[in-house]
């Protein structure tokens, strides 16, 4: 904690709280640019209510140790997958 003391208005020693919020969820690896040897970011989605994967964000650039370690976790997506063929870049999102 921090006091704050000495300021104009104010008499009496007031203490800060400094409070970190952290909220998580869980996402599916859709799409990954680079490769799936040597993955730069992956893409990821959520499903929707009806059952469609969603785009829902991406992750910065993978360090290269990072990149190897997800490698070998990753697979082709299988026929039909809803994101083949769209575009992602930084400018576009596969709404």
């Amino acid at each position: 904690m921090q006091e704050r003391v000495g300021l104009p208005g104010h008499t009496r020693p007031e203490r800060l709280l400094h409070q970190q919020v952290r909220e998580t969820t869980e996402a599916i690896v859709g799409a990954v640019t680079g490769s799936l040897t040597a993955p730069r970011s992956l893409l990821l989605g959520r499903y929707d209510n009806h059952g469609r994967l969603q785009y829902a964000g991406r992750t910065t650039t993978l360090a290269q140790a990072a990149g190897s370690a997800v490698a070998g976790l990753l697979a082709s997506a299988r026929r039909g997958h809803p994101w083949t063929g769209r575009p992602f870049s930084p400018a576009t999102s596969p709404a």
